[in-house]
């Protein structure tokens, strides 16, 4: 299977499940006006209590005053309300990447899926607990990239001459540190890649997390093409982002009604976002099935990576 081909068929299957995208916009509002009544809420009326009534009166707010015997309580209150806050938004963003893998693995296997919110409900509580488990796993491993190439640039920067040493070591210098840099992004890069394609062999019935972890390592060694995949369509959504915000930008500033135009886009960019955002992973689950076989004649059905 070719990228484009694969681009064109996951376009396809977000266009036949645009429900999704309805689904993620409902869930980012209720998430924005929680945000508003769990967080900014309780703030200003700890603010108030507290004593400060403008923007200018909170600069001259001691922070060490939240933490006194007078205060501690409103501030853990808070701190308690924004923990329970960000909780909640995590699962549900979780629950909700669960059913879209789901929905997205159900419909490259039966191309007579129909869309129903009952399939999404019940894909978001059969893999809730997996993607848990594999995107902790993933993410202990990305943060262990981070820390590692933290450390290294560290050490290097503190063993190594000052510039004053010359120009060959300060090349080299600085050589050392963009070949670091470019792993690190690499490395980075491939295991959030490792998310989405170990997404997809989860939402069609391999729920091991370590086996799934490493047969996706294992497809990934075997086709690199797999990674240059993942790294095109991240530049295309990054690029699709950067021309919506100039487009923005551009249509603000014109006058008069480049207020209209731009509030109506500053609308509409979140969506479209959203938009792209699962055609780049309906295009990663399709040519990830592309190089693996797909067995769709049980209801549980169960991906076998090509040996």
């Amino acid at each position: 299977m070719t990228f484009s081909d694969a681009i064109k068929t996951g376009i396809n299957i977000v266009n036949k499940n645009w429900m999704l995208v309805f689904i993620n916009v409902v869930s980012m509002i209720v998430t924005l006006i929680g945000f508003a009544i769990i967080i900014i809420v309780p703030l200003v009326i700890l603010f108030i209590i507290i004593g400060a009534d403008s923007i200018s009166s909170i600069k001259d707010i001691n922070p060490e005053a939240l933490f006194s015997a007078k205060y501690l309580w409103l501030a853990l209150f808070f701190a308690a309300f924004a923990l329970v806050y960000t909780i909640f938004v995590t699962v549900a963003m979780l629950f909700i990447y669960g059913a879209s893998s789901g929905v997205l693995a159900k419909t490259l296997s039966d191309e007579n899926y129909i869309f129903s919110f009952s399939f999404f409900m019940s894909e978001g509580k059969r893999l809730f607990m997996p993607m848990l488990s594999y995107t902790s796993l993933v993410g202990l491993a990305a943060i262990a990239i981070l820390v590692v190439a933290a450390v290294v640039l560290f050490i290097f920067y503190n063993v190594l001459p000052s510039e004053s040493a010359g120009f060959a070591v300060t090349f080299l210098k600085y050589l050392f540190f963009l070949l670091v840099l470019a792993a690190a992004f690499f490395v980075f890069n491939a295991v959030i890649a490792l998310t989405f394609y170990g997404s997809a062999a989860i939402a069609v019935g391999n729920l091991k997390t370590f086996e799934v972890f490493k047969d996706c390592i294992r497809v990934m060694m075997k086709n690199p093409s797999t990674f240059w995949f993942y790294l095109v369509l991240l530049f295309l959504l990054v690029f699709a982002k950067i021309i919506l915000l100039i487009i923005t930008l551009l249509m603000s500033a014109i006058p008069l009604i480049g207020i209209v135009f731009g509030f109506t886009l500053n609308i509409t960019m979140p969506v479209v976002v959203i938009y792209l955002t699962y055609i780049f992973m309906a295009s990663l689950f399709t040519y990830y099935f592309g190089l693996t076989q797909i067995k769709s004649d049980t209801l549980s059905q169960e991906i076998i990576i090509e040996q």
